[in-house]
This record gives C-alpha cells, sequence and structure tokens, in this order.
C-alpha cells in the first residue's frame, strides 16, 4: 500500500520520544493536498468502506464535521484478526468482527455529544447537528477548518490535545456548528484495548495537560 501514488509518508523526528500528537495533526494538515482532511488514530481499525463515509462532506455543504463511531477491540478480538492475517486473510477477519460491531459484547467508545452530559449516550438517527461532537477520529472539508491547528504551545505532548483541537472547532462555528454521526458499521471503527505505547505517554506531562483543557473547558 505505502508504493501507492496517493500514500504519502512523512517522518518527523521527534526529540526525547515526545509523542507531540499536536505537531503530527498540524504537519499532516500541511502536507496532505486534498479537498477533504480525515484525522485517524494508529490505533484504531476501521471497516471495509470507512474511507467513503468522508463523502458525506461534498454532499453537505452545511456540515462542519463528520464523526466516526467507536467500539473498543478487546484482546480475544484482536487475537482473532492476528491469526486471519497470518493466513493472508485479514480483510475477511475484519469483515467478521464488524459484522457484529453492534453486538452488546463491543463496549462503546466516546462516540457522540457536544454536552459533556451526553458524551455516552445512545447514538440518535434524529439528534441535533449542533450537539454531535464526536471523538478524535473525523473528517472536515480544508475550507471549514481553515487556518485553525492544534494548539502544541499547551499541549506539547499526549493527552487531551484530540479534545481540545475538536472543542476549539466547534466553538469557533458557533451556532453554526454542524456535526454529523456517521451510522453504518462498515464506516465505524474499533479502538484496540490497551494500545497506549509506554514510552510515549509521560502521567506528569498528561496530568498537566488534563487541568489545562478543565480549566478551559470551565471558561466555555
Amino acid at each position: 500500500m505505502l508504493d501507492e501514488p496517493y500514500v504519502r509518508v512523512v517522518n518527523i523526528a521527534l526529540p526525547d520520544k515526545n509523542f507531540n500528537k499536536c505537531l503530527l495533526l498540524n504537519r499532516g494538515i500541511e502536507e496532505a493536498k486534498g479537498d477533504l482532511l480525515t484525522f485517524l488514530d494508529a490505533d484504531a481499525i476501521v471497516g471495509s468502506s470507512w474511507i467513503l463515509g468522508a463523502e458525506t462532506l461534498l454532499d453537505n455543504p452545511t456540515l462542519t464535521r463528520l464523526c466516526y463511531r467507536v467500539k473498543i477491540l478487546e484482546q480475544k478480538w484482536l487475537d482473532k484478526l492476528s491469526e486471519a492475517a497470518a493466513k493472508n486473510s485479514f480483510d475477511v477477519g475484519v469483515d467478521y468482527v464488524f459484522a457484529r460491531f453492534d453486538s452488546p459484547e463491543h463496549r462503546r467508545a466516546h462516540e457522540g455529544y457536544r454536552k459533556p452530559e451526553l458524551n455516552w449516550g445512545v447514538p440518535d438517527d434524529n439528534a441535533d447537528p449542533k450537539q454531535i461532537f464526536g471523538n478524535s477520529q473525523f473528517s472536515i472539508r480544508r475550507d471549514v477548518l481553515g487556518d485553525l491547528r492544534c494548539d502544541e504551545v499547551h499541549y506539547p505532548k499526549r493527552g487531551f490535545e484530540d479534545l481540545a483541537f475538536i472543542r476549539d472547532i466547534a466553538d469557533h462555528y458557533g451556532d453554526q456548528y454542524r456535526g454529523r454521526l456517521v451510522r453504518k458499521p462498515e464506516r465505524a471503527m474499533f479502538h484496540i484495548e490497551n494500545a497506549s505505547e509506554p514510552e510515549w505517554y509521560d502521567q506528569g506531562s498528561n496530568f498537566a495537560q488534563q487541568q489545562h483543557y478543565v480549566k478551559t473547558e470551565r471558561k466555555r
């Protein structure tokens, strides 16, 4: 896949193993050439037609952000995918897992709403577009994002930078903000459970960034 002409890999040297996600996000925005931008964490596994969901933005010019449903992929399911990959049938394994996306055995991750008290609510087809907030996996048109960027100053390491970024986007548009949550399982994603790399996580800096985020939230 990396040999495909539409795939571009950007290498960034991070000092002292500092996983500066804001820097990575901002660099990706500048390097990308398309009119649609989609953000996806490295520890996510997406459905077979996930990337096609972004086309919704082309048909709905009033939308600010397109959000995706997310559930947690437990270790036993990750093992099944690993077994499928060993047999050169990873795609079959992915289809098998996503066919069970709506099963109660898969825990729901943060997947939906702007108001904190609704963050864990069940997605509603009739939800107010002003309240669909989503998570750090989202799509947005470049002209809508404009000059908005992830805050590298207050979030120089890992933790809460993605929440701050999407909050800033929502606040920038205020009452004009419109979100939509993609419902189809094949256009949803799983987050791998406990996928964080220890060398990228610093408890002290994560706590500091959390405190800044909470303080900012109280002022909104």
